[in-house]
């Protein structure tokens, strides 16, 4: 007889963890596709959400986001701008991108300090490559015990799959016999998986005979059950779950241990359990989501654990829409309270049993599951094939980077030989231009750094250095913005079929022909609140309208009062004269001189040719930047902002920007100049909105392409609750 302990409300043990709930953020990421071609974008858009609350997160600004080839290195890497918990962007794919399988990479630098991220599975095919064929593997046929291992003993739940060369399911029927041949179990596949219960014992070997589609018999052994192993059951059970952890039984063996429910940030239950003693869960006291269930002996080792599902699956419904082509539809959205909604229509593609798989196997799970990746009967048989891999929950008592609440955040660190101070010395990031881009920072008594960059778009070539007159010279180590390394995700080969073959022709001549006429469909930027210092009190130097000295030394001694230089060709002092009115406040000594916004040292400029400078601009006066002071600055520009020639000294940074954001093209099949412009969209639809108003509807226009479309709408409501509608959409 089993014993009961019923759970009515989960107590965290850990009180300090109640503390941590809302610092834990996730990303929800959208994409157009699953499979693209050659000269086609990966569009994307991200919710960012808090994990506690469900709601959209305001902790992080910036969004980065990778696309990984299969042995896990980033093909393109781009940050973007988060507002209100949203940020969309866009890969391109150019014809240097090999054919493969490749992993779509979303996080915030503050999902970082706890290995979190979301990530997607993406098929590239390259028609502009030659196309060679990998030889075929034998089809497979792979057992998957709930536990991880056969237990001894007990009853274990076992799911068998048989995949093909692509990990496409492969049906067949088979008998599971003991020994000598006594049959156990009957077993029909769907789509390749199958289930069956089996009581082993420890010392038998257990084969299955199957027969495949063609009516061939096959004999293959099952794994060894364990007689020191310990099982965990997962029964679905109505509004509830039934936990329970099982064992064969020994005078020798340890008959109790913790159970430990969690997800990956918070443990909801944690309590003393004896073997083959059961746990009922009802599954409105857990959020929804996927969670483990651990079970430790008492010295604190695991010894095993289980994933399940709480939630229900999202449906598509049963009703379609019929359009004509460059037709308007507009749909309303049914739910008027959710304060986020989008509506994105793409091609209906046909769902690959190894996709699904690799879906489920994402660290993070988007929520609600759909019932074309996997059904509510069968979630459970998925999760036990599936391979998240979650870190042991602990408590973070210390975190390594910062939210970047408002602004990018880059951190590094300086060394010096010889024991030279690396404390408390300002550290200068500066892109050239004729604009100031700069950040500084300060260093901590290890020689850390923290720079705050303001809305910088585009990729920029920057230089990083030491404000130090003395000579010292230091070395500037600057850690990666993105994950330097992850884990083997799984991959999957490509589908190369005929049926696939010629889609991925007509795709590619489709893309050539809207590509054609790009010029015509172009996406509209939004507007770049780009930060730049902006110095009022500069008096500016036009050399153009003096005499032009040979040296910058006489440019300074004859032209520029503000500024005092040393008359020794030995020397390399300047010092910038404040106006009577600040004599009696107390220079620091200290003062920034840049040279087309780089930071540069006196020697530098007073070697540098006064005929390739346009203007010199002098502040005489305190100024602030940050934490730090200066009695002024001396800025040296040349016409074009470009350096001509100036070679800064510094650590060279190539700094990655922010995507610039836009708003994508959608055609209006009104205008009489739309009708002999070529229309071969896929992606109908692409919008997003801040707020769905009661009765409001969501338009867009159908393209020339025919066929069948997933409208899927979706929506944020005020508690946090995750909301989609699946519709399809005919176009005639």
């Amino acid at each position: 007889m089993w014993k009961y302990s019923f759970i009515s409300l989960l107590i965290v043990v850990h009180l300090s963890a109640n503390a941590q709930e809302n610092i834990y953020e996730e990303v929800l990421l959208q994409t157009s596709g699953d499979r693209f071609v050659s000269g086609d974008r990966i569009l994307f858009h991200a919710l960012v959400r808090s994990k506690a609350t469900g709601k959209l997160s305001n902790l992080s600004s910036i969004l980065y986001v990778e696309l990984l080839d299969d042995a896990q290195k980033p093909i393109l890497q781009s940050k973007v701008k988060i507002e209100n918990g949203q940020g969309a962007g866009d890969f391109f794919i150019t014809s240097l991108i090999e054919s493969g399988s490749y992993q779509l990479v979303a996080y915030t630098g503050w999902m970082k300090n706890f290995g979190d991220y979301y990530h997607v599975p993406i098929s590239i095919y390259n028609p502009f490559e030659e196309y060679t064929s990998t030889p075929l593997e034998d089809a497979k046929m792979n057992f998957h015990p709930e536990s991880g291992s056969l237990v001894a003993g007990v009853k274990n739940k076992v799911v068998v799959r048989y995949t093909n060369h692509l990990l496409e399911g492969i049906d067949f029927k088979a008998k599971i016999v003991d020994d000598v041949g006594n049959t156990l179990a009957d077993i029909a596949s769907k789509k390749g998986m199958a289930t069956f219960y089996l009581t082993p014992d420890a010392e038998t070997q257990y084969r299955m005979v199957y027969e495949e589609a063609f009516g061939d018999f096959k004999f293959i052994n099952l794994p060894m059950a364990c007689k020191d192993c310990i099982g965990i059951s997962v029964v679905d059970v109505s509004g509830s779950f039934v936990l329970k952890v099982s064992r064969q039984q020994a005078a020798s063996i340890e008959n109790k241990g913790i159970l430990k429910i969690r997800d990956r940030y918070k443990v909801y239950l944690q309590e003393s359990l004896g073997l083959d003693k059961s746990i009922i869960i009802e599954k409105k006291n857990i959020p929804s989501g996927l969670y483990s269930v651990e079970y430790f002996d008492t010295k604190g080792k695991m010894q095993a654990n289980r994933l399940f599902y709480n939630g229900q699956i999202a449906s598509p419904s049963l009703e379609k829409i019929r359009s004509k082509q460059r037709t308007m539809v507009e749909l309303p959205w049914q739910h008027s309270d959710n304060i986020v909604s989008s509506i994105v229509v793409k091609p209906k593609e046909s769902i690959i049993s190894s996709p699904a798989l690799n879906k489920l196997n994402s660290q993070l799970i988007s929520l609600p599951l759909r019932s074309d990746l996997v059904d509510q009967a069968n979630i459970d048989d998925w999760l036990i094939l599936s391979k998240v891999g979650w870190p042991e929950w602990l408590l973070i008592d210390t975190v390594a980077t910062m939210p970047e609440y408002r602004n990018d955040l880059l951190e590094g660190v300086i060394r010096a030989e010889n024991g030279a101070n690396i404390s408390n010395q300002i550290v200068v990031f500066s892109i050239p231009g004729k604009a100031y881009e700069m950040s500084l920072a300060t260093t901590d008594p290890q020689g850390k750094f923290l720079l705050n960059i303001e809305e910088v778009s585009g990729d920029k070539e920057g230089y990083i250095r030491v404000l130090d007159f003395e000579g010292t010279e230091y070395q500037v180590e600057m850690n990666s913005e993105f994950y330097s390394e992850y884990p083997n995700f799984e991959n999957w080969p490509l589908r190369y079929d005929s049926l696939t073959v010629v889609q991925i022709q007509q795709e590619s001549i489709g893309l050539q022909i809207e590509n054609a006429y790009e010029h015509l469909k172009k996406d509209a930027m939004l507007y770049d609140q780009q930060v730049q210092y902006e110095i009022l009190n500069f008096k500016n130097y036009h050399l153009d309208e003096y005499t032009r000295f040979p040296t910058m030394r006489d440019v300074f001694i004859e032209l520029i009062p503000e500024v005092s230089v040393s008359k020794s060709d030995q020397k390399y002092d300047l010092r910038i004269n404040w106006p009577e009115a600040l004599t009696y406040f107390k220079q620091s000594g200290s003062y920034l001189v840049l040279f087309d916004g780089i930071l540069a040292s006196p020697k530098e400029v007073l070697e540098y040719s006064p005929y390739n400078i346009s203007d010199i601009q002098i502040l005489g006066e305190r100024y602030y930047i940050g934490a730090a002071m200066f009695d002024g600055i001396i800025s040296l520009k040349t016409k074009d902002g470009d350096l001509y020639g100036f070679k800064p000294q510094g650590t060279k940074y190539n700094y990655k920007g922010l995507q610039r954001q836009k708003i994508y093209f959608s055609p209006d099949h009104d205008q009489p100049k739309e009708m002999r412009i070529p229309d071969r969209r896929k992606i109908l639809s692409w919008q997003f909105r801040d707020i769905a108003h009661l009765n409001q509807k969501l338009g867009f226009y159908t393209s020339d392409v025919v066929g069948t479309f997933e409208v899927l709408m979706t929506g944020i409501g005020p508690s946090g609750e995750l909301v989609q509608e699946i519709r399809t959409l005919v176009v005639e």
